[in-house]
């Protein structure tokens, strides 16, 4: 049985962590040789009154200040002692019988990834799930990945390091895909949230410079105006609900 390491960053999410934590305890009835690391940003909603309350079940937890959501990633890798990692951040929670199923069936030096549902509608696309070229990649909160393929998350990324990280662990083709739903996401994320024409430009130009990075100059101008139109759409749905 291996271990499994849970990651968990949070903010100002003490009610999305309950749910969170609560979904870990019942996995851990069911595959006791896992554990919690929490990594609160210094919230000042009482989350860190609710991690002493509950230090007997969070193995480590850690309450300062940090330069982003993935400086808070990158600190919880520092600690992890599994064999495996999945990051569950504030308010994501663990589907127990799928992610029990996954972990039961893992490979050494490969990273398992499951499927997930999300608490409201984010994205009415529904095709081409799985196409790394355009950056269909799987969730992170579904991907079980050894330690092997953990890497720092580059900060230099500041909105979209993860799908860095994930093409980090496509490109070495140890990916294995599940049918299995293993994990129930908060909506409302820094990454789904585009409030202006800037944020969007700026967002675009980080996605050009991973796809860049990893697929060549084409490829990256191919998501720059993918994203583009794509979130331009969405902006302007967003304001017409707005507005009515």
């Amino acid at each position: 049985m291996y271990k499994i390491s849970f990651i968990s960053v949070t903010l100002n999410n003490k009610v999305g962590l309950e749910r969170t934590l609560n979904s870990y305890i019942r996995f851990k009835e069911k595959y006791y040789n896992s554990e919690l690391i929490i990594i609160d940003g210094l919230s000042s909603d009482g989350t860190k009154s609710f991690l002493d309350k509950n230090s007997n079940i969070i193995d480590y937890f850690l309450s300062e200040k940090d330069l982003g959501i993935y400086d808070a990633m990158n600190k919880g890798i520092k600690l992890f002692s599994g064999d495996f990692v999945c990051f569950m951040n504030s308010g994501d929670e663990i589907l127990v019988e799928g992610m029990v199923d996954l972990v039961s069936n893992l490979k050494v030096g490969y990273c398992h990834s499951g499927k997930v549902v999300w608490d409201s509608e984010i994205n009415s696309f529904n095709y081409l799930n799985y196409q790394p070229l355009l950056l269909r990649l799987p969730i992170h909160q579904a991907m079980v990945i050894h330690k092997e393929l953990i890497h720092f998350f580059d900060l230099k990324y500041p909105i979209a390091s993860d799908i860095d990280q994930k093409l980090n662990i496509v490109n070495t083709g140890r990916l294995i895909n599940h049918n299995i739903l293993v994990a129930k996401c908060e909506s409302g994320g820094i990454s789904q949230s585009i409030n202006s024409s800037g944020d969007l430009f700026l967002r675009a130009n980080e996605i050009f410079q991973i796809a860049n990075k990893h697929f060549g100059v084409l490829i990256g101008i191919l998501n720059y105006f993918k994203f583009i139109i794509w979130h331009s759409y969405k902006l302007i749905k967003s304001q017409k609900r707005f507005n009515k």
